[in-house]
Formats: C-alpha cells, sequence, structure tokens
C-alpha cells in the first residue's frame, strides 16, 4: 500500500490518498487544488470513494464540492462534533471563523464556502463504519476521537499496518493550535496521551508538515 499526498490550499494542507481495495481511494482532507487531486489519482490508476476528515477547518474541506460534484458517489465522513462544518450550517459558521470576505483564500473556486455538502456518515470513536455502499473498504481501520484542536477532530489508525492520520492534532515536531473556535487545551492534551500509547513505530501523516512516528514525538 503506497500511501501519497498533495499539498493543496492556501496553508499547505497534506491531502493524503489512501488505497483501498482494488483500486478504489479515500481521500483524505481534500483542503483545496482538486483538479491536482483528481490528477495525482488518476495518475495512480485509483478511483476516489470514500472522503475522510479529520476535522471540519477551512483547509482541510475547500476541494469538497468540486469531489461530490464530480464523483457523484462517493461519500464522505466527518465526526458528528464538527458536522456544523459541513452542510446547511457551513457558511456561517466558516464567515465568522475567517470573516466575511473570504475570497482571497481560493480565488480560483470562491463558491466553495457555499457547496458544502452534507455528511454521509460519522466517524466516531471505535471502528470505522461500515458505508453501505462500499461494504468492506475501510475494514482494518479505527476511528480515534481526539478533540482539542477542534470539538470533532479524529485519528485515522490502522494497528496492524502501524498508520495513523493525525490531521491537526499531532505534527511532525509540534502539536495543533486550541485558540481558535471550539479548540481545548486540556482535550489535546488528553488527546495527546491516548495516541502517545499507540506503538512507538506507528507511522504518523500529519494535516501539515512531514511524516514522523510515535517514538519520535513522544518517546526520548
Amino acid at each position: 500500500m503506497r500511501i501519497t499526498n498533495i499539498v493543496t490550499g492556501p496553508i499547505s494542507t497534506n491531502t493524503w490518498i489512501l488505497p483501498l481495495a482494488g483500486k478504489s481511494a479515500a481521500v483524505i482532507d481534500p483542503g483545496g487544488n482538486y483538479s491536482d487531486i483528481v490528477s495525482h489519482i488518476s495518475a495512480l490508476g485509483l478511483k476516489p470513494e470514500i472522503i475522510l476528515l479529520t476535522h471540519g477547518h477551512f483547509d482541510h474541506i475547500a476541494a469538497l464540492p468540486e469531489l461530490k460534484k464530480n464523483f457523484p458517489g462517493i461519500k464522505t465522513g466527518i465526526n458528528k462534533k464538527d458536522a456544523h462544518c459541513l452542510g446547511k450550517d457551513a457558511p456561517e459558521f466558516h464567515k465568522k471563523t475567517l470573516g466575511t470576505d473570504i475570497g482571497f483564500l481560493y480565488p480560483l473556486n470562491p463558491g466553495w464556502i457555499n457547496n458544502l455538502p452534507e455528511p454521509d456518515f460519522f466517524l466516531e470513536e471505535g471502528p470505522a463504519p461500515e458505508i453501505p455502499e462500499y461494504g468492506g473498504l475501510l475494514e482494518g481501520w479505527e476511528i480515534i476521537h481526539t478533540p482539542g484542536h477542534t470539538p470533532g477532530s479524529v485519528c485515522i489508525y490502522n494497528k496492524d499496518r502501524n498508520i495513523l492520520f493525525s490531521g491537526d492534532t499531532l505534527f511532525c515536531g509540534g502539536i495543533g493550535r486550541t485558540d481558535l473556535p471550539g479548540g481545548n487545551c486540556s482535550q489535546l492534551e488528553s488527546s495527546l496521551k491516548k495516541l502517545a500509547g499507540l506503538k512507538p513505530e506507528t507511522i504518523v501523516f500529519p494535516g501539515h508538515g512531514g511524516t514522523t512516528t510515535i517514538k519520535d514525538e513522544f518517546i526520548s
């Protein structure tokens, strides 16, 4: 399994492409640059079937409307506590966070904020959910609820493959910020303790920056 990424959006978000069974793929945190994401997936010979969001901040979701438009069967998952970042409540939430004049963030796609779809399924603590149309695609994957950066932040974990997609909870040499709406320092500390208990050899694929391991981040 070859995990690859595209750096997307105005603050260099890692959009990860996770190969699944057959030629299917999951897109994790499509932060912008829709055409680059599609070109990258096409070059790998894969088809995007599932979108997994580690949280609902703008820089992790801005390419979502175009992906949903151009791949009608694709399904989107997010934690319930960040569900307000999508769908009908999304424009009001993001404008409160970013200000009303946000077109400068994505000048080639200024309407993204008004076209964010509702979630198709939810990423809650425990085994990754079964998606009726794509049964078994997420078998072996686990959702770890890691609030702190946002209330609905999650990490996506595979114990057998020693892989963790950490979103903006844990970075190489850093941790997520807690000064944005919904951030909570004590919750983040508790979430990091969860991650510190994973196997040291677990490879961490974060929302920004380079990869790391649990050992490098937590074990001196």
